[in-house]
């Protein structure tokens, strides 16, 4: 058996060895465990707890990027007051910067996000045109954050887009009032066409006394599941929950494929 033979086979037992990985994803805040990736597939919280391994370190990654590493403890799956949601204890505890915890065998941030400017006024313009075509008459524009990345990895960058309004302010009430709203949104621009896309959100053009508002955010933008393209992460609150979810970039629109979280 000649020498290039064992090379190539030895290389194409590698290569099956890690696409056969599953790689866990993990919410730095609460140690939710939002579940995994495994040969480009998304594996939901309850399936991906055999890929939680005790020592193993991850890399921490927020809204622009690396913040830093954990080490995994241990897997609890019988956490208060969810016992349904996976946790996994992570080291250090506590961490003030970051989202996801997630390492895998490619880059998961292939293209860097960058901030933009919040108050430039063709953003300020699609995010009121977009209020109004939602049925908000009179919207206050409040934008919280843009982030300019390419998620697709055509070569123009595309505007990531959270916004929230509430009767006071962004703090989170406990029932909707009139003309609110929180959402994450896509702008992009190609041949001077402006279009823009929900990934999430909430509209409230009149009071819902009985429904409870959530607040979106971005949370972290990394290609999850290795195709190349870029991965939108939120995170969502109100005020007697929080819950993290992934969405995929897709031709057709951000497609949630992954949540995970607990409330009251």
């Amino acid at each position: 058996m000649s020498i290039r033979f064992l090379i190539a086979a030895a290389a194409i037992a590698f290569c099956v060895d890690a696409n056969a990985d599953t790689f866990p994803i993990i919410d730095v805040h609460y140690g939710y465990l939002v579940g995994a990736i495994e040969s480009g597939k998304w594996i939901e919280p309850t399936d991906a707890t055999e890929s939680v391994k005790s020592g193993t370190k991850l890399t921490v990654f927020g809204v622009l990027g690396n913040v830093g590493t954990v080490s995994v403890v241990k897997l609890d799956t019988r956490n208060e007051p969810c016992p349904d949601r996976p946790v996994v204890k992570l080291s250090p505890r506590k961490i003030k910067q970051g989202a996801v915890a997630f390492s895998a065998n490619w880059n998961p941030l292939p293209r860097k996000p960058k901030l933009a400017d919040p108050n430039q006024k063709s953003h300020v313009d699609v995010v009121r045109e977009f209020l109004r075509d939602r049925g908000i008459k009179d919207p206050v524009v409040h934008i919280t954050k843009i982030v300019s990345v390419d998620l697709d990895g055509d070569g123009r960058d595309e505007f990531v887009i959270s916004a929230t309004h509430y009767k006071d302010g962004e703090k989170i009430p406990d029932e909707s009032s009139p003309n609110t709203y929180s959402f994450v949104m896509i702008e992009r621009v190609a041949d001077g066409q402006t279009k823009t896309e929900l990934v999430d959100g909430e509209f409230y053009p009149e009071a819902k006394p009985d429904s409870a508002p959530n607040k979106f955010e971005i949370a972290a933008l990394l290609d999850l599941n290795g195709d190349g393209k870029i991965d939108i992460v939120l995170r969502s609150a109100y005020y007697e929950g929080d819950e993290i979810s992934v969405y995929e970039t897709q031709t057709s629109g951000a497609k949630k494929v992954l949540t995970a979280g607990c409330g009251l």
